[in-house]
């Protein structure tokens, strides 16, 4: 083993005594040139490795970059296809609800159509009554001014139960005060001088007999009351008056139907009352010179039959 170690030294001895020192050193730097060359060729094998590699990566970019839009590309796709299908399924809601919309308007024409398609004749009947009031209520107000607030007062409630008195006495019902108020009075000419407080009471009664409105009226004015301000007539039984004239208007409904069909073999099949404007009550201001105090009052009623 150590014989092989020591030939390429023994080998160099014999070249030297062979061609001699120079050769020597030629050979020496042959083998130099030669290393170097290989060495070159080395480091350009390398240089051409790494740029064999620059190529496959990018060459690697250039294949994952198209695989990258494709995804995206697909992604995208899948995004349309999912907001069409959204969108499909929104309008096919919405046509949905357009079509039972649709339904349920064609239904109720169809209703409406059949209130007159199912029976032969569709009426309006009307009917009106004036009657006379029953009842009255009078309203009243006293006043009564004095510089003394505390005599004023007592002027007016003393003036009141006496009123009261007279009137109950006379048959009237419900005697009520309604609101009292005091307040000064000033000349505003002479410098707001003071002229005294009124003390204001406003009451109502009511009357079952109409005739004795006059002779009430006439005893609170010898009393001094001067204020009669209107009076309040009522139907007490507008109830009843208006079932009598609503039966009235569904007569006239068949008169009507029979007039037009020219027959009187009809039959009411269904009648709806109509919303008509009525009220059982009248009001008028009082006027010392209309010796009618007592006026009328009118109830309607009106209906929509259908006959067959």
């Amino acid at each position: 083993m150590q014989k092989i170690k020591f030939l390429p030294f023994m080998f160099m001895a014999l070249m030297c005594v062979l061609f001699g020192i120079d050769g020597f050193q030629n050979s020496v730097d042959i083998n130099k040139q030669v290393n170097a060359e290989e060495l070159e060729k080395t480091e350009v094998a390398k240089e051409i490795d790494i740029e064999d590699k620059k190529i496959d990566i990018e060459d690697n970019k250039l294949n994952i970059e198209p695989k990258k839009i494709v995804d995206e590309n697909k992604s995208e796709a899948q995004d349309k296809e999912l907001n069409l299908e959204n969108k499909e399924k929104i309008a096919s809601k919405l046509n949905l609800e357009i079509v039972e919309d649709a339904i349920e308007a064609k239904d109720e024409d169809e209703e409406k159509n059949s209130e007159f398609n199912e029976t032969e004749i569709c009426v309006i009947g009307e009917s009106s009554i004036k009657v006379t009031p029953d009842t009255a209520k009078v309203y009243v107000t006293i006043e009564n001014v004095d510089v003394n607030v505390a005599v004023s007062k007592e002027q007016t409630f003393n003036m009141y139960k006496i009123a009261k008195e007279k009137l109950e006495n006379l048959g009237a019902v419900e005697v009520m005060s309604t609101s009292f108020t005091t307040y000064p009075s000033c000349d505003y000419k002479c410098g707001k001088d003071l002229i005294g407080y009124y003390a204001v009471l406003n009451f109502c009664y009511k009357l079952d007999d109409l005739s004795l409105i006059k002779s009430s009226i006439d005893d609170l004015m010898n009393m001094g009351i001067k204020s009669i301000n209107y009076i309040n007539y009522e139907v007490s039984n507008s109830k009843d008056v208006y079932q009598k004239v609503l039966k009235q208007a569904i007569d006239n409904a068949k008169t009507k139907a029979e007039f037009i069909s020219n027959r009187t073999d009809l039959s009411l099949v269904k009648v709806r009352e109509e919303n008509t404007y009525y009220c059982s009550t009248l009001y008028k201001s009082y006027n010392e010179a209309d010796l009618d105090l007592v006026s009328q009052v009118e109830i309607t009623a009106k209906v929509k039959a259908e006959f067959e």
